[in-house]
């Protein structure tokens, strides 16, 4: 999965990411993540190949709900989650069709399902290919589906636009 972080704290989005990148080495799933600090920077950079965006909304340069509605403008299925301390400008993130809404103060108990739920809209409407083994589970969505080579160490997903190793 492809993310971006943006929070103006470096040292709050490298916990961030440290802890989603705990949840997704648990659940055996790649992870693609650019960390931003600056709202500028994120709306530059090419957001047509992320899956979700984790953002702050307190920033001093451009607050989050103006990032998200410039977002929304251009990539609206991108999923949207908002990580502040801010519980007053919830309402605010509905307007932009915020996927979740985490205070930070307690952002660790609530990634887990965050994560979960992320990729169960992912693949919402979308027939899977599951592979189970006595150590992981992997849901691919069919649509990309192109074959799954096993090796004693190292597991290949084939797509029809390149190779994807797994492990």
């Amino acid at each position: 999965m492809r993310i971006a972080i943006l929070d103006n704290d470096l040292r709050f989005s490298d916990q961030l990411y440290q802890k989603i990148s705990m949840g997704f080495a648990k659940r055996d799933w790649a992870l693609n993540c650019h960390i931003f600090s600056h709202p500028q920077d994120l709306l530059n950079s090419n957001l047509g190949t992320l899956h979700a965006v984790f953002l702050d909304i307190d920033m001093p340069e451009m607050n989050g709900l103006e990032v998200a509605s410039q977002i929304r403008q251009h990539y609206p299925d991108l999923i949207l989650v908002f990580i502040t301390a801010f519980l007053q400008f919830a309402p605010s993130g509905y307007k932009v069709s915020a996927f979740r809404y985490i205070l930070k103060e307690n952002y660790i108990e609530e990634l887990d399902s965050c994560l979960d739920a992320i990729q169960d809209k992912l693949l919402d409407g979308k027939e899977t290919i599951v592979v189970d083994s006595k150590t992981f589970r992997l849901k691919f969505p069919y649509e990309t589906f192109y074959t799954l080579r096993v090796l004693p160490i190292v597991v290949f997903y084939y797509t029809q636009q390149k190779l994807l190793p797994l492990y």
